[in-house]
């Protein structure tokens, strides 16, 4: 990574970054009462979790042109409640008919934990579905967002669905009661075989056109070769200027000294544990190193204007290596320490969230990232909010 990235992304942090049927990230299109609703042949299971649908968008009227395979599909309970999973799977079932098309038989499948599962309990529960399912195994998850494990089912078996450009993922509305998220990401496991069908229910569910692969030979084909190009282009000649500028994108970046400290009420140490391994790995990745990590978890599990002092103190006793970043705060540090010195960090505007995991609180998906104003490490910092941010797009 360029040293000019991470110094952009330094400033948009201390510059600038709805329900089921709509919102402003890739949306979920509303279902349009006045298309001519598939009927369905639906079998509900005794546990009424998974709806099992044959010939999905037959009508009395309707012919498919196209018949894809099956289809499964699983849904994040804690975020997607009985009404949101109907709309989200009637705007699949328009869309078939819309493309003439039809699945041989879709599985809906709602989870079973509780309303406020954990992400490493759902993950490990899609696992579990997959080992019961062995012919019918999960194709696409929709409404999960947070931080999983490495080694988690869900990042080893799926991966999130990027935009076209790649810029970063595609988000989802979803909506559990009077709870709505409109940044929920859509895992499709890797390699499936019915990629077909999945581009349907994507452009169903967040109008989303799976981006078809480019032909390399179709810009050249017009063109024929002459002699003198090809004098041009002999084996004796060295891309020295593509090498040049390939060594330049990985030549290694040196950040000065960060202080992280966490928030123990809202982070547990597998939590402060997990993120800093996360962070550490996108340093890794991107060839930058870091002079030297402080990463501290607090001790404090009291209300936020207790952590400010906790935060205060801590710097007093470190004067010379005060925290930079502060991690898992939401509320309640109004006209404390850090609304004094920190400020939330955003990127295009937004406030940047992060998820973190305690033992009292459980698995919050609203965190911020508070960074020190006017602070010298402002590279690191970046860098850091691009590795744990998570509505960067």
């Amino acid at each position: 990574m360029k040293k000019q990235l991470l110094v952009i992304s330094a400033l948009m942090l201390v510059g600038t970054l709805a329900s089921c049927g709509g919102g402003n990230h890739n949306p979920g299109a509303v279902s349009d009462s006045t298309v001519n609703p598939s009927t369905t042949s639906a079998e509900t299971t005794s546990e009424g979790t998974s709806t099992a649908s044959e010939g999905t968008s037959t009508t009395s009227e309707f012919t498919p042109e196209v018949t894809y395979p099956l289809l499964t599909v699983h849904l994040y309970q804690r975020y997607v409640d009985n009404d949101c999973s109907a709309s989200l799977k009637k705007q699949f079932e328009d869309e078939l008919v819309n493309q003439k098309a039809a699945v041989t038989k879709l599985n809906w499948v709602m989870g079973t934990g509780a309303q406020n599962e954990g992400v490493a309990d759902y993950s490990a529960d899609l696992g579990t579905y997959d080992a019961a399912h062995p012919a019918e195994t999960i194709d696409v998850v929709l409404g999960a967002k947070a931080n999983f494990a490495e080694d988690s089912y869900i990042v080893k078996n799926f991966a999130t669905l990027k935009k076209a450009d790649g810029s970063g993922n595609v988000t989802m509305s979803t909506t559990n009661g009077e709870t709505t998220k409109t940044d929920r990401y859509i895992w499709i496991r890797n390699n499936t075989a019915n990629l077909e069908a999945l581009k349907v229910l994507l452009k169903g569910i967040v109008d989303y056109d799976w981006p078809e692969p480019v032909d390399p030979t179709s810009e050249t084909t017009s063109e024929e070769p002459t002699s003198e190009t090809t004098s041009e282009t002999t084996s004796e000649e060295t891309p020295s200027e593509t090498t040049s500028e390939t060594t330049s994108e990985s030549e290694p970046v040196v950040l000065p000294a960060l202080t992280v400290h966490l928030y123990a009420k809202f982070v547990n140490s597998t939590c402060s544990g997990e993120l800093k391994a996360k962070f550490t790995k996108y340093l890794t990745d991107n060839n930058i190193t870091i002079t030297s990590l402080a990463w501290e978890l607090g001790t404090e599990t009291g209300k936020g204007s207790l952590y400010a002092t906790e935060v205060e103190n801590y710097d007093k006793a470190h004067t010379d290596a005060t925290a930079d970043v502060l991690l898992g705060i939401k509320g309640g540090v109004s006209g404390t320490y850090i609304t004094d010195n920190f400020s939330i960090a955003k990127v295009k505007g937004n406030d940047v969230l992060m998820t973190t995991t305690s033992d009292s609180q459980g698995t919050n998906a609203d965190r911020y990232i508070f960074v020190r104003n006017g602070s010298a490490n402002d590279d690191a910092i970046g860098v850091l909010v691009l590795a744990l941010g998570e509505n960067l797009n």
